[in-house]
């Protein structure tokens, strides 16, 4: 009877022990994924600057089809050099104090 009692702790003790090495393997695959050179983290942080480009970039192209749409009506032409005196660079100044940015 003793001898079957020490067989369970036994197996108990193993099994045991079985899952926590499971647990950390899982734990370093967990990890590795999220801190690595392409883990999540990283990927997320890519995604913040690339969303925060796109929206400055659509903010600029808005901001001169607007000017456009204002200054073509009344037979002005819209170039690089009118948008670079000032005129673009006041259009998103308006733009961000009205939206708070």
């Amino acid at each position: 009877m003793k001898k079957k009692i020490k067989q369970e702790k036994a197996i108990t003790l193993i099994a045991l022990v079985i899952t926590i090495i499971v647990l950390l393997i899982l734990a370093g695959i967990a990890i590795a994924t999220l801190t690595g050179e392409n883990g999540i983290l990283n990927q997320a942080k890519q995604a913040g600057k690339e969303t925060i480009e796109a929206q400055i970039k659509e903010e600029i192209e808005l901001a001169i089809i607007e000017i456009q749409t204002e200054e073509l009506p009344k037979g002005k032409n819209v170039t690089l050099e009118t948008l670079a005196n000032a005129q673009l660079e006041s259009k998103l100044r308006k733009d961000c104090c009205r939206t708070g940015k």
